[in-house]
């Protein structure tokens, strides 16, 4: 007897489904509202099971994979994104040198930080060229593979 699922489930089985990707839909009773609960339910290490985290960045959502042993670190996300960490362009400054400071650097006088971005956020392809030229810094160009 096949399981008739919710709408849900079922939109995100069929995309499973129709991209190829081995997966197995369960359901358990007692639910698994942590990852500590699902590494117990289905019977393996935490570090086996990924949790699924929604962070708001730039008022977008962002799906965050991370492996059920680790915490998620917010600032990382946003850095992967793109998004101002923070909140702000100037709290990316602070990050950036502290993190420089961490590992043993700084910020030097003359030294050029560009704090948020000086065009829209690009999402090229596989095949797609992109140049971007600064009247005072040069340029810079990326093929993406």
């Amino acid at each position: 007897m096949t399981r008739v699922w919710p709408e849900p489930v079922e939109r995100v089985a069929a995309y499973v489904r129709h991209a190829g990707a081995e997966a197995r839909i369960e359901e358990f009773p007692a639910g698994t509202p942590t990852a500590r609960a699902a590494a117990e339910a289905v019977g393996c290490a935490l570090r086996q099971i990924v949790k699924s985290l929604v962070f708001e960045c730039d008022r977008r959502p962002v799906l965050a994979m991370v492996p059920g042993d680790r915490r998620a670190d917010a600032g990382k996300v946003a850095t992967a994104t793109g998004a101002e960490v923070g909140g702000t362009p100037l709290a990316s400054v602070v990050w950036l040198a502290n993190k420089l400071a961490e590992w043993g650097g700084g910020l030097h006088a003359g030294d050029i930080v560009s704090a948020g971005s000086v065009s829209k956020i690009l999402r090229p392809g596989a095949g797609e060229s992109v140049r971007a030229s600064f009247t005072r810094l040069g340029s810079i160009a990326a093929r993406f593979v």
